[in-house]
């Protein structure tokens, strides 16, 4: 069976986006969903292009050169309902990433596309993420996002995350992930028998638990708690990031991690621990 065995569990910082100073230009914006809409930690409103060509960009300038581990996307599913295939309910095939000192595109110092449709993650949960083969700090970063056609002719971009990870977490237990789904949708029955159903997002719950952490973990736990509460997001990925199968899920603490005694060593007490997280919609 697949196991979590020697794969430290990830938590990764604020995007960029949030640091103050970074100014974010897009190619093209609808007025009343514009791309600093990407500044907030809601999904509910969008970045939302308007042309009908072939591409759209959006560029950051960081302020400073800064390195970047992970790139994670979320586009919105509004045209879901209208098209069959993952691809054109998303309007998006692909992605390039690329970084240069200044801002000029002619040659860029790294220049990688990804294919969002190929990816379980897009294809399921709407993210397509992206790990960079180095941590190369650049001051400027832009993104261009080829649609797959061209009606409708938006883009709409719930979230762009980059930045890096934290410090490294313990390891999740085998069986130490649990993941359990809220379905928001309404289902009424008629006088005649027939069902009538409002069909809404459904939320996901997340429990990571570790077994044996030594006090200096443990503490690493309760310093990201005190950062975040109950009220900020993060990115968690569960699994390696070396891994095939690597998940990243984006949530908020649903309430203060829990600790227990397991026992003592050479080094003092060591703790089994759980996190119970709540997916932000």
């Amino acid at each position: 069976l697949p196991s979590f065995n020697g794969m430290a569990t990830k938590l990764f910082k604020n995007t960029l986006l949030w640091n103050s100073g970074v100014l974010i230009t897009p190619s093209t914006e609808n007025t009343m969903l514009p791309a600093e809409n990407l500044r907030s930690t809601s999904r509910i409103k969008p970045w939302r292009t308007t042309a009908a060509g072939a591409s759209e960009t959006l560029t950051i300038d960081l302020t400073s050169a800064k390195s970047v581990e992970l790139f994670a996307f979320q586009q919105g599913g509004e045209y879901l309902s209208q098209h069959d295939s993952p691809e054109a309910a998303h309007n998006l095939g692909t992605i390039k990433i690329q970084g240069n000192a200044s801002d000029s595109w002619g040659s860029p110092s790294i220049s990688e596309t990804i294919s969002t449709y190929d990816q379980p993650a897009m294809r399921h949960n709407r993210f397509t993420e992206h790990v960079m083969a180095d941590n190369t700090a650049y001051r400027f970063w832009r993104f261009i996002f080829t649609k797959t056609f061209f009606t409708p002719p938006e883009i709409d971009m719930k979230l762009v995350f980059f930045g890096g990870s934290s410090s490294t977490f313990p390891t999740l237990d085998d069986d130490g992930f649990t993941i359990e789904s809220e379905d928001f949708s309404s289902i009424t029955t008629g006088s005649t028998g027939v069902r009538f159903a409002d069909q809404r997002q459904s939320r996901r719950s997340l429990s990571l638990k570790y077994s044996s952490i030594t006090n200096a973990e443990k503490i690493l736990f309760e310093e990201w708690y005190e950062m975040h509460g109950t009220h900020t997001p993060f990115y968690v990925q569960p699994d390696d990031a070396t891994t095939g199968a690597k998940s990243l899920y984006y949530v908020s603490f649903s309430d203060a991690p829990s600790f227990s005694v397991n026992g003592c060593d050479g080094g003092g007490i060591v703790w089994d621990a759980q996190l119970k997280l709540i997916e932000e919609l």
